[in-house]
């Protein structure tokens, strides 16, 4: 009888078990946070830094999650938002790249803020055009419709009350001929066409001298000046400084997306994508100072974990629900990982040890190209060792690719070097120029 009583206790504990066990999984599985099988970006026009940046973000992504990453081209802010909102699975976007102030946010949030947009009113050198105000009756151009463009334009010319011959083409169509006199073009300053349009000559910055007001106006915009010099120095352009407005272009995706596709969009972000890439990249120590539209929860405990206290006890909360489950399965895996683990560690740390004994070679030959320079003043040879510093400086990027090394201060130290190195050679070579002309 004793014995019939023990095996009857054994196996009703054995079926709660079963039962702790069966419901532990049943919780995980209804629970957990599903991903598509490709995930989308938008990203605007196929030529502009929006789509130049989700090109480099989407590899990232798809090592993080993966997933395989299709990048989008759209025709501008409002219809990346569209494409974020669309009810058909077939077109719809996850992330897309936004500019601040340009589209609703309902519905949506950003994951981070990425760089800022500055408004630029270019105008022709020989029209005539000093102020905003010059711009009335003007024909100019304001970029495609539903672009941020094109609305950034509207906010600056409500502003001051201005009606002109508004032609609705976008930056990277845009063709100045005769009847064209300016363009108002939101972007970065490191726009490839901007730059170029500049170094022609033909065409100056118009200021914004009310860009504080403006900025008190509208949440989005911030007061900033471009420095001058900033498109060339020889000649200087823009010769003065020249203030104007700014808003952010952010990362954005809709409000119930999952926690782990913002938070392995973060790490792929801050982990692949530096000032290498992007140099007016917002860092993430400042993430949180730019907030063009609402943030999502996970992303702001991204930025700062100690603000959300409560989300962390939930988190507790549900993993001790599931501890069951965690411990049954976690001894195997745990031995697996392990063996994985060390093997991968030994593995990358043969790669990076190779990797930092031959930037240590390059450090070297750039410090000979430093004390090369400083007995020269020829400028054909100033050239020479400009190139020779070129040349290691993109070799190096092409071998470095390991993501711990490139978060090396060794790394950082030799962009740096390269950097400086460089500038100091360009500065000689105009005085050794200007030296010889006189």
């Amino acid at each position: 009888m004793a014995r019939r009583r023990s095996r009857m206790v054994r196996r009703g504990v054995a079926y709660a078990m079963l039962a702790v066990l069966i419901g532990s999984a049943v919780t995980w599985f209804l629970t957990r946070e599903w991903l598509p099988r490709t995930l989308r970006i938008a990203s605007g026009h196929v030529e502009g830094r929006y789509h130049e940046f989700a090109r480099r973000l989407g590899p990232a992504v798809e090592r993080r999650l993966g997933r395989p990453v299709e990048v989008l081209t759209s025709e501008g802010s409002l219809a990346s938002r569209e494409m974020l909102l669309a009810d058909d699975p077939d077109r719809r976007a996850d992330l897309a790249i936004l500019q601040g102030g340009s589209v609703s946010l309902r519905g949506l949030v950003m994951i981070a803020p990425l760089f800022p947009d500055v408004v630029h009113v270019v105008a022709r050198a020989d029209r005539g055009i000093e102020t905003i105000e010059d711009l009335r009756g003007r024909c100019v151009a304001v970029g495609d419709p539903g672009s941020g463009m094109q609305i950034s334009a509207r906010h600056l010319l409500d502003h001051y009350d201005l009606e002109l011959d508004a032609r609705s083409v976008g930056f990277e169509h845009l063709q100045f001929d005769d009847e064209l006199d300016a363009a108002i073009v939101t972007t970065n300053s490191s726009n490839r066409a901007l730059r170029r349009l500049l170094a022609e000559g033909q065409y100056v910055l118009v200021p914004v001298l009310d860009a504080e007001a403006i900025a008190l106006i509208h949440y989005h915009y911030h007061a900033i000046t471009i420095p001058r010099g900033l498109f060339s120095e020889t000649p200087r352009i823009p010769p003065e400084p020249v203030p104007t407005i700014a808003t952010t272009a952010f990362l954005a995706t809709r409000a119930d997306a999952s926690a782990r596709l913002v938070e392995e969009t973060l790490e792929a972000l801050y982990a692949e994508i530096g000032p290498w890439d992007f140099p007016d990249l917002i860092p993430r120590s400042q993430a949180l100072d730019w907030q063009p539209a609402p943030m999502h929860p996970n992303a702001r405990a991204f930025f700062d974990p100690f603000d959300h206290l409560g989300w962390t006890a939930t988190v507790l909360e549900s993993l001790s629900a599931l501890k069951e489950l965690l411990f049954a399965m976690a001894a195997g895996a745990y031995l697996i990982w392990d063996r994985w683990r060390r093997v991968r560690e030994r593995e990358t740390q043969e790669e990076v040890r190779a990797q930092k004994e031959r930037l240590d070679l390059f450090l070297e030959q750039t410090a000979a190209i430093e004390r090369e320079q400083m007995d020269t003043d020829d400028p054909r040879r100033l050239r020479e060792l400009l190139d020779r510093v070129v040349r290691i400086k993109l070799h190096a990027l092409s071998q470095f690719t390991h993501e711990t090394l490139r978060g090396d201060g060794t790394f950082a130290l030799f962009l740096l070097q390269c950097n400086n190195l460089t500038n100091v050679i360009q500065l000689k070579i105009v005085t050794a120029t200007m030296r010889q002309r006189r």
